[in-house]
């Protein structure tokens, strides 16, 4: 809650534009719904790009977990010493 506060007082501070500040909110908050509230309400751009970028995120998070289970490394059985 005190993010979705916050953010939107950073943009001016920092010198983001639209497009930057719709990145730095997909990936500082936590959840969707949460993106698009600290967007929308700054910028239609931002909350697009906010959205984009945390559903990339999202969707990205399977496989960057998975891929370390499916590596050559894992598969090999701990030695006996």
């Amino acid at each position: 809650m005190l993010v979705l506060l916050t953010l939107p007082r950073l943009k001016e501070p920092f010198g983001l534009n639209d497009h930057h500040y719709g990145i730095l909110a997909g990936m500082v908050v936590s959840a969707v719904p949460q993106v698009l509230a600290a967007t929308i309400p700054v910028a239609d751009a931002a909350g697009q790009v906010g959205a984009l970028v945390k559903l990339i995120r999202v969707a990205l998070l399977g496989p960057v977990v998975a891929l370390p289970a499916w590596s050559p490394l894992s598969w090999e059985a701990p030695s006996r010493s």
